[in-house]
C-alpha cells in the first residue's frame, strides 16, 4: 500500500477553504478504500453526483460537487499551466 497525500492544493473556486487539509493522508474517495494512486484514480473517475473524501484524522469529509470537476480542472491547469491532469507512472 502507498500514502496518499494531499500535498499541494492550487487554488481555485471549488476546493476553496480546503488549503488547510494540505499534508493530509487520504483514506477513501466514494466510500473506496485507497492505497494506491490508481485506486484513487479510478475512484474519482467513477460517474457519481459528489465527491466524498475522507482523510485521515479528520472528521468531516470533503465534498465536491462532481458536476462542477471538469470546468475547475480545466480553470486550474490553464492559470497554473499544468501540462497533465496524472501522472501515475
Amino acid at each position: 500500500p502507498e500514502v496518499i497525500v494531499l500535498s499541494n492544493i492550487l487554488p481555485d473556486s471549488i476546493n476553496r477553504d480546503l488549503s488547510r487539509l494540505e499534508n493530509k493522508v487520504v483514506d477513501e474517495v466514494n466510500g473506496v478504500r485507497i492505497t494506491t494512486l490508481k485506486e484513487l484514480a479510478e475512484a474519482l473517475a467513477k460517474p457519481v453526483e459528489r465527491h466524498v473524501i475522507k482523510l485521515h484524522r479528520e472528521g468531516r469529509p470533503i465534498i465536491i460537487d462532481a458536476s462542477a470537476v471538469a470546468a475547475a480542472n480545466e480553470r486550474i491547469r490553464a492559470q497554473y499551466q499544468v501540462t497533465s491532469e496524472q501522472y501515475l507512472e
